[in-house]
């Protein structure tokens, strides 16, 4: 991998990072987010700094004949964790809705045949 890249990837990492960082200060992105982020952040600089030394013999143990598959194989494993993490994610907030408005209704109904007052009767004098 040609130093510029490796230069691109690592400047790439710690921006994103500092990005990360700031959203969580504003408290824009959970800690369990950013971690996750950070730590994907990190992995690109180990991979930018030293790349082929770390990646070539982990390949080589998995007996993955050509090195660049293995970080395909890893972001779509990462992926597809983070998906099914925010599909969980997304079900609870939908069954928290469905919670929230299903007490609203109930604490706001409306009666749907509202009692009108009996009219009094019309007195008899003679």
């Amino acid at each position: 991998m040609g130093i510029l890249i490796r230069l691109i990837s690592v400047l790439v990492a710690l921006v994103s990072s500092t990005a990360i960082l700031r959203s969580l200060r504003r408290q824009r992105l959970t800690l369990g987010f950013s971690t996750v982020w950070i730590a994907l952040a990190l992995v690109v600089v180990v991979l930018g700094c030293g790349g082929d030394a770390a990646l070539d013999p982990l390949a080589r143990f998995l007996g993955v004949g050509y090195p660049p598959t293995l970080l395909f194989l890893g972001a779509i494993i990462i992926l597809l964790l983070l998906t099914a993490h925010l599909s969980v994610k997304v079900a609870l907030l939908d069954k928290r809705l469905r919670d929230v408005v299903d007490t609203y209704g109930r604490e706001h109904a409306v009666d749907p045949s509202p009692t009108v007052p009996a009219e009094p009767e019309p007195s008899r004098t003679q």
